[in-house]
């Protein structure tokens, strides 16, 4: 998702930025890794710090959107921002499906394949853009306090209820359908509870005008308090509920427990906030935050090939074929080369659009 209009809050675009790069690398060296490598203390570090790739994606995501809405009160300005991320929410999930897709098989055959239906990073983002203007539509004409509240809700849902529903059999619903809830069909995403990140950021950006805006120390503070407490003391308070109360579902949260990682990207916001100041002087990572959509589609079509199936994954190295000593600078070459093709585009596309 594009946030030119944003460009003021460098710290949004700076930490897209850094959540992109991080992205790229992660695709990369996971592609093409070999297993012999995986079992590193090393390796045990990358792949925790890749696993808040997609939250800190999510949770930003959530933050542009809303704050875009709300930051005026102009009756007019919001239906405009409504129709404009109705708009990008169709643009996104055309290209998740368009990314998705293989030539071949349907040329050949006819067909789409199994692939074609996996619900990844970007379907997600579209239904989350999606639904956050419905919240917005149907709380707007109270108070936006209650737009707040539901996009507070929805988030903790996401979190508390994780186990309840990835626990029930969405075998008998339509492929297409059950891909958005549950990856026995190869899904690399579902909408929960990854939108849980999306609605708290949500939450986030509906503060920016009646907090960040007014007191940044003490938005700062907040966001390093609460999360503190999540990565910390949530997994505690949990399973002090279980003791209490005998309710089973505390005791399934604690084992896969997602508020920590939600804590660890607030602790990470609170950073980017707090050195906002450095993160406008990061002018190259600050444009890459804002062409997040481009910087994903071409390395779809690099690294995997996609709808033609040509792809470095298929054409330069075997899947899992590369020492960490070689795939740690082609990784390096990789994001470089992508994010050079990204800026060169949106240069081009400045000066001929």
């Amino acid at each position: 998702m594009e946030s030119n209009s944003l460009s003021r809050v460098f710290h949004i675009d700076t930490l897209r930025g850094v959540a992109i790069l991080m992205m790229l690398q992660g695709h990369f060296i996971d592609t093409l890794l070999i297993d012999e490598d995986r079992v590193t203390i090393a390796h045990a570090v990358w792949k925790f710090c890749r696993g808040l790739t997609s939250p800190v994606f999510f949770t930003t995501s959530g933050v542009i959107i809303v704050h875009l809405l709300l930051r005026k009160k102009d009756v007019s300005y919001r239906q405009s921002r409504l129709k404009k991320s109705f708009w990008r929410a169709l643009e996104v999930l055309m290209w998740a499906y368009v990314l998705r897709f293989s030539f071949w098989p349907f040329f050949l055959e006819g067909e789409l394949t199994t692939e074609f239906w996996r619900v990844d990073v970007l379907n997600c983002i579209a239904v989350g853009l999606l639904l956050v203007g419905l919240f917005y539509f149907i709380s707007n004409k109270i108070h936006d306090n209650l737009f707040r509240l539901m996009l507070l809700a929805v988030a903790l849902a996401a979190f508390l209820l994780q186990p309840w529903y990835m626990a029930l059999d969405y075998s008998a619903w339509p492929i297409p359908l059950s891909n958005y809830f549950s990856q026995a069909n190869g899904s690399v995403f579902t909408l929960f509870p990854f939108l849980g990140f999306m609605f708290a950021g949500g939450f986030i950006g509906s503060l920016y005008t009646v907090l960040y805006e007014r007191n940044k120390m003490v938005f700062v503070v907040g966001l390093l308090i609460f999360g503190i407490f999540l990565s910390t003391y949530s997994s505690p308070l949990f399973h002090e509920l279980y003791v209490r109360t005998n309710i089973n579902l505390f005791r399934q949260i604690i084992m896969d427990n997602w508020f920590i990682k939600l804590g660890f990207v607030l602790c990470l916001y609170a950073f980017f906030v707090f050195a906002e100041p450095l993160m406008a002087q990061l002018k190259t990572i600050n444009l890459l935050g804002q062409y997040t959509l481009t910087v994903y589609i071409i390395h779809f079509f690099i690294l995997y090939g996609a709808i033609f199936g040509l792809g470095i994954d298929d054409l330069l190295f075997k899947k899992r074929s590369l020492p960490a000593e070689y795939v740690i600078p082609c990784a390096l070459i990789f994001v470089v080369l992508t994010g050079w093709l990204t800026l060169r585009y949106h240069k081009w596309k400045d000066a001929h659009f």
